[in-house]
């Protein structure tokens, strides 16, 4: 019982400045549901792995039911909250320790809303033993590399959005330096990223500078070349457990995605041994018919 692969579209009209898309593999729903029921007792990495896999590919799928855009070109731009009011949903069903909130309260004094993402918690079995492991779930992060958001130019440019100001969007630093590139691109692939303390650094620079406009800078000739900040991962640790988030329902168009593996693979077997059923309701009154027809002969 697989999620299928989309077919190839016709790229979008929107460029990206790294060559990365969303994962589109096949997702074994019955071994992932197998998974879920073992995820507050113990799992290998790449159990986890799958099992994110499934979170992101179905809040993409998710937005991608209301979009004429494939999600192979999508930029899930202003996607972030639906999405993690989605995963949040699918993670409280499974009673699995998690924290929903928003970069910009992490980044910015002014706790301004920016991006919403979900901190989650997986005992992961490691050396004969269990080591808890967190992960960021982002599966909308690819709407920080569109190429006319990540330009340097725009420090001269008008304010956008909420917070973003006059400044190159997050992707921008994240282009930057080769570890940075690299994460990005897993991040914009997978959705979700292992939350060590050099991905955590990496991450919440490129958010915090992106927020930074020109006269912030001692000098200009540091304008655009920097992609990293005095903030240490621990602090932004610190950032995130104390920030919060407005925990609102998932919109109405996204209920046909709100089940986990679990309830997928179960609902679809109730369906086959439903038809099975029927199938043998329906021979067995044919035959019945067949026999009052054949006593009245």
């Amino acid at each position: 019982m697989l999620y299928p692969i989309l077919p190839y579209h016709k790229p979008s009209d929107v460029e990206f400045i790294l060559e990365s898309v969303p994962k589109n593999d096949d997702l074994d729903l019955v071994k992932i549901a197998e998974i879920e029921q073992r995820l507050l007792t113990g799992v290998t990495q790449e159990e986890a792995e799958l099992f994110l896999d499934f979170m992101v590919y179905n809040a993409r799928m998710a937005l991608n039911c209301l979009s004429t855009t494939n999600i192979l070109d999508c930029s899930f731009q202003n996607q972030c909250a639906p999405m993690a009011n989605l995963n949040r949903v699918l993670l409280e069903k499974m009673n699995l320790p998690h924290h929903q909130f928003n970069v910009g309260h992490v980044v910015t004094k002014e706790k301004a809303s920016m991006h919403e993402v979900i901190m989650i918690a997986l005992p992961i079995l490691e050396n004969n033993g269990i080591v808890i492991k967190n992960f960021l779930l982002d599966p909308s992060f690819r709407q920080f590399f569109i190429k006319e958001n990540c330009d340097i130019s725009t420090y001269y440019g008008e304010k956008k959005g909420n917070i973003r100001k006059a400044a190159p969007a997050a992707g921008y630093f994240f282009n930057l330096s080769a570890y940075g590139k690299q994460l990005a691109k897993s991040l914009i692939k997978n959705g979700y990223m292992e939350m060590t303390l050099e991905n955590i650094k990496y991450y919440f620079d490129a958010f915090q500078l992106s927020t930074m406009e020109k006269e912030a800078y001692v000098s200009q000739d540091l304008l655009g070349k920097c992609y990293q900040t005095d903030i240490s991962a621990n602090r932004y640790l610190e950032l995130i457990q104390e920030s919060k988030s407005y925990l609102l329902p998932p919109n109405d168009q996204y209920l046909s995605y709100l089940y986990t593996a679990t309830e997928i693979v179960a609902k679809r077997n109730s369906g086959f041994i439903n038809q099975i059923k029927n199938f043998f309701h329906h021979r067995d009154v044919s035959s019945v018919k067949a026999e009052d027809g054949s006593h009245h002969k």
